[in-house]
């Protein structure tokens, strides 16, 4: 019954974010063919670059970009957010016009065009029903000692991603590392459920599809984490 009511929906509706979620989630547990084709292994687009060498050739440090960020209002836990034990901001950051965001604005597309072409050959829809159009919004997020961003999705959003400014360097094992999973909400859970762990550094960037769960590993330092 499951199967035949996705298939119904998803003649009307291919590229919905929850959908897509939910239709990952359901055929890894059930080890069953997912027929839902807007991004059935969403795991397998997760890419991550590092920014420093592109970032100073144009003279942009992070120090520089955290340094407009902290004069950005902030807002601790908003609420509707994920964000637990920090501040974020709520205003489009990419629309700041600030030489140094700019210039991470424009980087930032490039590397999402890249993501594009990295996965050309690929038929999910994802790639095939490219946005011809599209807006990048960013916000900022300061987390302190114990903080962390609930798991969570954007279903609004095409792509997601995560820029790094400032990461603690002394915390242990995976603590303040980004996860990756195809289980979030209240699915129910199961340990071989398949993830991504990934421990960032300063100037990393990370870009994967909306309809994959991710969320912030609380950490255990008096340093801030900052991304962006």
């Amino acid at each position: 019954k499951y199967l035949k009511k996705l298939k119904l929906v998803s003649k009307e509706y291919n590229s919905d974010i929850r959908i897509s979620t939910m239709s990952t989630y359901v055929s890894s547990k059930h080890k069953i063919i997912n027929p839902y084709k807007f991004c059935p292994k969403p795991l397998e687009y997760f890419y991550s670059v590092n920014l420093r060498k592109q970032l100073l050739s144009k003279d942009v440090k992070v120090k520089k970009i955290l340094s407009i960020c902290s004069q950005l209002k902030k807002i601790w836990e908003p609420s509707a957010r994920v964000t637990r034990g920090g501040f974020q901001t709520i205003d489009n950051l990419f629309k700041k016009n600030i030489r140094e965001i700019n210039i991470l604005k424009k980087i930032i597309d490039e590397k999402i065009k890249k993501f594009k072409v990295i996965n050309s050959i690929k038929s999910d829809l994802i790639i095939k029903k490219w946005p011809k159009k599209y807006n990048i919004r960013a916000w900022f997020v300061k987390l302190l000692k114990q903080g962390y961003q609930k798991s969570h999705i954007h279903p609004t959003a095409w792509l997601s991603g995560v820029f790094y400014l400032d990461v603690p360097n002394n915390m242990e094992k995976d603590q303040g590392a980004i996860k990756l999973s195809i289980q979030g909400y209240d699915y129910p859970k199961f340990k071989k459920m398949k993830q991504i762990v990934f421990k960032p550094k300063n100037y990393d960037l990370v870009i994967f599809p909306s309809s994959l769960f991710h969320s912030t590993i609380p950490f255990v330092s008096s340093q801030k984490r900052c991304v962006i």
